[in-house]
Formats: structure tokens, C-alpha cells, sequence
């Protein structure tokens, strides 16, 4: 499992910075619509990978609960298709901005909202440091989503915990017993 996991990580931002350098162009809607298929397919594998554990090693099972309880659904989304999807728009962006660098012409790496930004940062001084500021917003935006999905999957399972709680005290207390 511990290569799973490794799998989990990796793959997704291996992946989509191989498909944007093949990627001609800055395809952020591209990267979100094919992570949400990437995230699916890590969720398949690691249900599939369960359920071949049950018919190969029935004494290392999983327990006929743990995909019954709303704390491990919320896991499991969280860690097998929030977080692929979010490592692989994150990669799909690095790529974009390493062939900004590496192609573009100083107008082009100045432009947008980042250039914007950081002309705006930088005030009335006109110095490289204007390019450099852009390139530190360019790649802190590009790598976002890799630093907030450890955030986001936190935020998840906490909701999924307080609604397993809340409806636990609901069911107990308007129980006829």
C-alpha cells in the first residue's frame, strides 16, 4: 500500500507536467476537466486495490464497516480524489509557467496578472526585480493548489466528522427508546 500511496502523489504531477509540455499553449479548464478524470481513477484503484486485499488476504481484510462509516467515505474522497486532482492541476500549471520562462519573450512574462501585479508592487522603480517579482507570483499561483490541498483535505474530513456527530446525537436523541 505504501506504493499507492506513492502512486497517489506523484503520478498526477508527473503526469500533467509531461501533458503540458506535449500541451502547446495554457489550458487551465483542460487540466481541472482531465483531473477530475485522474482523481476518479485514483479513487478506482485504491477501491479496486481493497477489494483484491479482501479475495487475496481475507485475514488482512478491511472490516465490513469502514466503507459504511461516513468518516472513511469522506477519507477516501478527500485523499483518493481531492488531492490527485488538486497535485495534478498544480503540475499541469508548473509546466505552463516553465514554458513561459523558457519560450516567452520579456513582454509576454510580463503581462497578465501577474506582470500586473508585481509592475504594481514594484512601484515607480523600473529594475529586473519588476520580472523577477513576477516570476515569484507566477510560480507561487502555479504551485497553489499543491500547497492547499493538505488544507482542503483537512477542512473535509473535520466537515464529514461534525456530520457523522450531528447526525449520531440526531438519531439518539429522536429515537422512540
Amino acid at each position: 500500500m505504501a506504493f499507492l500511496g506513492f502512486l497517489n502523489f506523484f503520478f498526477p504531477m508527473l503526469a500533467a507536467f509531461w501533458l503540458s509540455l506535449a500541451w502547446p499553449g495554457r489550458h487551465m479548464w483542460g487540466y481541472i476537466l482531465i483531473s477530475l478524470l485522474v482523481g476518479l481513477g485514483q479513487l478506482l484503484l485504491k477501491m479496486g486495490a481493497d477489494g483484491l486485499t479482501v479475495i487475496a488476504l481475507p485475514d488482512f481484510a478491511l472490516e465490513p464497516e469502514y466503507y459504511s462509516s461516513g468518516g472513511s467515505w469522506a477519507f477516501l474522497l478527500a485523499a483518493f480524489f481531492i488531492q490527485p486532482a488538486l497535485v495534478f492541476i498544480s503540475g499541469g500549471l508548473v509546466a505552463d509557467v516553465a514554458k513561459l520562462k523558457t519560450f516567452a519573450s520579456p513582454q509576454e512574462w510580463m503581462s497578465g496578472a501577474a506582470g500586473r501585479l508585481a509592475k504594481y508592487a514594484a512601484g515607480t522603480e523600473r529594475t529586473t526585480s519588476e520580472e523577477r517579482l513576477a516570476g515569484r507570483i507566477r510560480w507561487t499561483g502555479a504551485l497553489l493548489p499543491l500547497i492547499v490541498s493538505p488544507i482542503v483535505i483537512a477542512a473535509l474530513l473535520k466537515l464529514a466528522d461534525t456530520l457523522v456527530r450531528v447526525s449520531f446525537y440526531l438519531i439518539t436523541k429522536t429515537s422512540l427508546w
